[in-house]
């Protein structure tokens, strides 16, 4: 294969890339696509580069990748502490240049790399025709519930960073054959700057996937937060493990025949499982509805029948979790055929009701039979399956353990695949564990020679918040000393609530009941469940939560704008004690503000321009909190604002076009630029004199 060299670089912490870096080869490239090429990482296992093509280079893009870098979901997740091989979660590693020196240019980033022979697009185990295909029926209703725990778990950790998907879709999640899952293509994604408050949005999405208020939008040109979306997204995907494959919004009956289309049903909520709609009904071989547990189902109808036109009612990627986690602990499995699974809360399977009542329709989990990929999985071998391309990789965003995490190049794993993934139909497995973090070994307790020693962070935090909205910061209890740290964080308001997490050989209690917390082992990675104001925990090393400001429940009375609310995080273990003080403000509404009130050219050459155009800027800014959004409009034709609509939470800068050959024929030109925003109105003069 060809071979290139370039330059790995770490960012710095405040602004820019280091000089310099790590020298390495590429070669390749091992896949091409329209952004660019993704190169094999000479003399490194398990690691790869995205270079991409030239003409898509550009400050935005550098940019954004250096705040990916810099702003991971968390060291428990992405394993940056021991090694990229075993991480839960892979994220852009380092930035790529074309030389050492401080000119250099940027060209793209190195990232874990995934065996693509193991993981497959979503649809092909959602679909019963395909799952049946390569894994006969032994991929159970129990793996697809576990495979869609791993999805929540781990988009309710890139929210908690402040992430988005944003294209979150059948194509971009993988999923093995024992539940685990990746997502791909992490570049696209919505990333925020914790450092700066930018925010990269995503400009893609996909259409049967997207909530009804953002159909018809321009991702190219707006600016949009993606978070409901996420959710709305997540909700889909969900139903589809849950429901073989069908869409929430397939429906058939003369209530949807001018609708065509799944975003045309989508746009006008025809959702068709809860009988709102005489004349809708779901389509015709779609699993009962009443097979999903009512925890289930109220949160389907809060994502798709209130979340229609609320988008705040649908459900956190949390919420998602914590019922497909209980859901996982309540399943039963069907007497008649060891491949049936199904709800804790049903008196029968549901899917021997279905077969019976419908004789010649084709089994979704056949009993005792081998799909072409099954002897790849009785072995729990990284063999690929029959059908697919021998030893693919691609480059991923993220991986989610359950069992087999980033495969390193020409060796086999067998030691780090999870039980899930050791089927024999026919006989007595244990349940696929969503807890089984990718290629980590399980962790034992060292022999207590020295007592655990807290350390928290933060040691305060100052937050602002919407009044109705709510705001979060992650608390990271560490042990610094040795055997297991063990406690409780409580707070002393009823506005300041936790979100537990478990990550890091750490486990979570039962939050303000005071139930004793799971252990490490059956507990599932970075679950995100409400714990009201207290939590316990238990770590080996480093326990993660956050802490929630509800803006709803902040004292009624406190009206003024600048009021300041405090409140006390204490943390008791036995290996010291600690508190956290939080204030909180309400934010503030979006402010226009301007650095030019006039744009005055003077003297302007048209005659040597040969564009006739005459270029200036202004910036705006948003001197308040949330998301200052408007519209720039010139009065006169012959002005240009670029960009013509605005939406940041910081800042941005508006190029103005003054076309020459537009303007009258005059020696002195004026016209003005209104700005109307959210954050009140602006109104720059532009004058410009020509040189006769």
């Amino acid at each position: 294969m060809p071979e290139i060299t370039v330059y790995s670089r770490t960012p710095r912490t405040a602004g820019g890339f280091e000089c310099g870096g790590q020298r390495i080869t590429l070669s390749g490239p091992i896949k091409s696509g329209g952004e660019g090429m993704i190169y094999a990482v000479k003399y490194s296992d398990g690691i790869c580069a995205k270079v991409y093509h030239r003409n898509k280079i550009n400050a935005e893009l550098r940019d954004k990748v250096k705040a990916t870098i810099n702003n991971p979901p968390g060291d428990n997740l992405t394993g940056e502490t021991e090694s990229s091989h075993s991480s839960l979660i892979s994220w852009a590693i380092s930035a790529l240049y074309d030389s050492n020196l401080p000119d250099a240019h940027f060209l793209g980033f190195t990232m874990p790399l995934i065996d693509t022979s193991m993981f497959r697009e979503a649809h092909r185990y959602y679909d019963p025709d395909d799952r049946i295909k390569y894994m006969g029926g032994t991929f159970t209703w129990l793996y697809l519930l576990t495979a869609a725990f791993n999805i929540a778990s781990v988009v309710s950790a890139i929210h908690l960073k402040g992430h988005r998907i944003g294209d979150m879709s059948a194509s971009n999640i993988l999923v093995a054959r024992t539940a685990a899952v990746s997502f791909i293509d992490c570049d696209s994604f919505q990333i925020t700057d914790a450092a700066s408050k930018k925010t990269y949005y995503t400009k893609v999405a996909t259409g049967d996937f997207l909530p009804p208020e953002l159909m018809g939008v321009n991702f190219r040109t707006d600016n949009i937060d993606r978070y409901y979306s996420d959710l709305f997204a997540l909700g889909v995907m969900i139903f589809k493990f849950l429901m073989n494959g069908f869409h929430p919004y397939q429906a058939r009956g003369a209530g949807v025949d001018g609708l065509p289309t799944i975003e045309a049903k989508i746009k006008q909520g025809k959702f068709a499982y809860e009988g709102t709609f005489p004349d809708v009904r779901p389509p015709k071989n779609a699993p009962p509805y009443a097979m999903i547990s009512p925890e289930l189902r109220s949160l389907f109808h809060r994502c798709f029948v209130t979340g229609h036109s609320e988008k705040e009612k649908r459900p956190a990627a949390s919420e998602w979790a914590a019922a497909l986690k209980n859901e996982i602990a309540n399943i039963q499995k069907c007497d008649r055929n060891d491949n049936h699974y199904f709800s804790g809360g049903l008196k029968r399977c549901p899917w021997c009701a279905v077969m019976a009542a419908n004789p010649g329709r084709k089994d979704p989990f056949p009993a005792g039979r081998m799909g072409k990929g099954n002897d790849a999985q009785k072995a729990a071998v990284a063999k690929p399956v029959q059908g697919e391309k021998e030893a693919g990789r691609i480059g991923v965003g993220f991986g989610f353990g359950g069992g087999v995490g980033f495969s390193q190049p020409q060796k086999a794993q067998p030691a780090k695949t999870s039980t899930a993934a050791q089927v024999t139909p026919g006989t007595q497995t244990a349940k696929p564990q969503p807890s089984a973090p990718a290629q980590q070994p399980v962790k034992t307790a060292p022999v207590k020679t020295n007592p655990p020693i807290l350390s928290v962070t933060p040691d305060s935090a100052e937050i602002k918040v919407m009044r109705d909205g709510d705001a979060e910061f992650v608390i990271k209890v560490e042990n610094k000393g040795e055997g297991t740290l063990e406690g409780t964080l409580r707070s002393d308001s009823d506005w300041l609530t936790f979100t537990a997490g478990n990550s890091g050989g750490g486990s979570l209690g039962g939050g303000s009941s005071g139930a004793a917390g799971t252990t490490a082992a059956n507990t599932p990675a970075m679950t995100r469940t409400s714990a009201g104001k207290s939590l316990d925990f238990s770590a080996v090393k480093i326990f993660e939560a956050a802490a929630v400001i509800r803006g709803s429940k902040l004292p009624a009375g406190v009206g003024a704008p600048d009021a300041i609310f405090t409140g006390i995080i204490s943390v008791s273990s036995n290996g010291g004690r600690a508190e956290i003080p939080v204030k909180v403000a309400f934010a503030k509404d979006p402010k226009l503000e301007t650095d030019r009130g006039k744009i005055i050219i003077k003297d302007a050459d048209i005659a040597s321009n040969a564009e006739k155009v005459i270029r200036s800027e202004f910036t705006v800014k948003n001197g308040g909190d949330g998301i200052l959004t408007g519209t720039i409009t010139p009065n006169k034709d012959w002005i240009r604002a670029v960009p013509d609509r605005i939406s940041t939470a910081d800042s941005i800068t508006v190029a103005v076009e003054i076309d020459t050959e537009k303007a009258p024929n005059s020696v002195l030109l004026f016209g003005k630029i209104n700005i109307e925003t959210n954050g009140g109105s602006a109104e720059i003069t532009v004058g410009v004199t020509i040189q006769k």
